[in-house]
């Protein structure tokens, strides 16, 4: 198809540069910076890949990434010369393809700062550390060994570049096409561009844009490349940050559909071409973005994955055994957890009230703290009551500095380390009757009092006292006929002491008016006695005259 496009090609002498560039033959894959020359040699044989540092370092992290979710990572010290053999995969042999690496040199001294403020991490570069360097690339490994890159692909078999006898093509003027342009020496006569308007076509393709500004303006260079020039390596399209070595942006072959969308609207999607959000991650299973910290700035390597599945939404800790410390299950009601601008925490609700408050609708409230080898401790709010302790057979204990003072066993008893006081104000009674304390000491003296023992504590420890049922029989005193509350019993048995104190004035009163009877009579006694005397005495006088 013959294309009768229009097109203004303005960086003809652009198009000249690369051809120029294309027939010497270079290449700056892996290399930093082409003056300071590359931070490591990548050594490629049959059995054995060996990284050679070339700059100081304080370490190195070697990532490598092959076909389907195969995945190393590995730490070195300063000195160490990384290698990776295909025994590597722990004793299974490594699948055929193309496999790529990074290998991340560590500052000279990577130190964290000794005094940071942790709510600023992250959004901006750590000061006082030195920068980490980059190389990255691939190889390949067919049936069961690595394929060398020791031959470099050729740019032309015509022989050395610089012996061809060229001649530069110089205009001093724009140069317009009213056709389709083809650069590269496997161009032919009759060329098939289809809808292309210009077209690079050789091996070893790279385009090149050499800023030469000068003064205050910029002048970073920066070129495109297609696919590796080694034996084994990786197809891709990248563009290279000539001056610092980096490469920011890099598609693979077979990339998926979609990798990367950006619509009108300015949403990006990542697997889907119709975002519906501003970033929108479509996959077929567990989407997953990953937060990787290396050791480039001195502080731990650690790496989080925030991701999602018809199972649950959750946060892994990959770096420590990939624990799942923060998961929420599909269909979560609203509101299940809500942290407000307060400081105040929700559960069930967006409005508490409280520092913490969980909020239910026709089911009870209920925290509960379970040890699985241990206790469970429950709070519940039910419709009716509150419930706090153990759902497990195990103790309740309420502490006071860090001490016990009440103690709850689960046989019911209670200990004290203190005093128990019960409400009794008058304040909080009414229905005040007075009470026939002869009738309570008779009631005292009609309730069977035994000794006893509790079922769940055995024979071994003795109580004495009344049973619930004889108590309220007698008095009808209390809630049941199953409980004695100590108020009523203290009350029962002060009621029976003041009757027996009546009982004693009444008797003491009675002695007393006795002791007088019995002195008065005495009295009486003594007076007779005397006159008695008396009389015997004037009897005897007289019977002796």
């Amino acid at each position: 198809m013959n294309k009768r496009r229009i097109t203004q090609v303005s960086f003809i002498v652009v198009s000249m540069m690369l051809l120029s560039l294309l027939r010497s033959g270079t290449t700056i894959a892996g290399e930093p910076n082409m003056e300071q020359g590359p931070i490591a040699t990548v050594i490629i044989e049959a059995d054995v890949v060996t990284w050679e540092p070339q700059v100081e370092n304080g370490g190195l992290v070697l990532t490598i990434a092959g076909p389907g979710d195969w995945y190393l990572r590995q730490e070195y010290q300063s000195g160490d010369r990384p290698t990776f053999k295909p025994a590597d995969g722990w004793g299974k042999a490594l699948p055929d393809g193309v496999y790529k690496y990074e290998l991340l040199l560590l500052p000279a001294k990577p130190e964290a700062p000794t005094e940071y403020d942790e709510s600023q991490r992250g959004l901006a570069p750590p000061e006082n550390t030195a920068e980490a360097r980059v190389l990255s690339g691939s190889f390949s490994i067919l049936n069961g060994g690595f394929v060398t890159q020791d031959v470099v692909e050729e740019s032309d078999d015509r022989g050395d570049p610089a012996q061809w006898e060229l001649q530069d093509v110089l205009h001093y003027d724009d140069v317009i096409i009213t056709g389709s342009l083809c650069t590269g020496f496997d161009c032919q006569d009759g060329e098939s561009f289809g809808y292309c308007t210009e077209k690079l076509k050789e091996n070893n393709l790279q385009f090149c844009f050499e800023d030469t500004s000068i003064g205050a303006f910029p002048t970073n260079d920066w070129k495109i490349q297609t696919n590796d020039t080694t034996g084994g390596g990786a197809s891709y399209f990248t563009i290279w940050d000539i001056d610092g070595g980096r490469r920011p942006f890099t598609i693979e072959a077979g990339a998926p559909a979609n990798s990367l969308y950006v619509e009108d609207y300015g949403r990006v999607g990542l697997g889907t071409s119709i975002p519906y959000v501003e970033l929108h991650i479509v996959d077929g299973d567990t989407p997953t973005v990953r937060l990787d910290q290396d050791l480039s700035s001195g502080f731990t390597a650690q790496t989080w994955d925030v991701a999602g599945n018809e199972s649950n939404f959750f946060i892994r800790d990959t770096t420590n055994g990939s624990k799942l410390p923060f998961r929420i299950q599909p269909s979560t009601p609203s509101s299940t957890l809500c942290l407000k601008s307060n400081g105040n925490v929700g559960i069930g609700t967006w409005s508490p009230g409280y520092p913490l408050e969980l909020e239910t609708t026709n089911k009870d409230a209920v925290f509960a703290a379970q040890r699985t080898d241990g206790a469970t401790a429950i709070l519940s709010a039910g419709a009716s009551g509150v419930q706090f302790g153990s759902s497990t057979n195990h103790n309740v204990e309420l502490l006071v500095n860090n001490a016990s003072v009440f103690l709850l066993d689960a046989n019911g008893n209670v200990t004290l380390d203190g005093l128990l006081t019960e409400a009794s104000d008058q304040a909080l009674k009414e229905n005040f009757r007075p009470v026939d304390g002869q009738q309570v000491l008779e009631g005292i003296s009609q309730l069977p009092i035994s000794t006893w023992n509790f079922i769940s504590e055995g024979q071994e420890i003795q109580h004495m006292g009344p049973v619930a049922q004889d108590f309220y029989a007698v008095f009808g005193l209390g809630a049941d006929d199953q409980h004695i509350a100590p108020l009523d019993a203290n009350g029962v048995a002060l009621a029976g002491v003041q009757e027996l104190y009546q009982m004693v004035l009444e008797r003491e009163a009675q002695v007393a008016q006795l002791q007088q009877q019995n002195a008065d009579l005495e009295s009486r006694l003594a007076q007779l006695e005397a006159l008695v005397n008396t009389l015997v005495e004037a009897q005897s006088a007289s019977e002796g005259k």
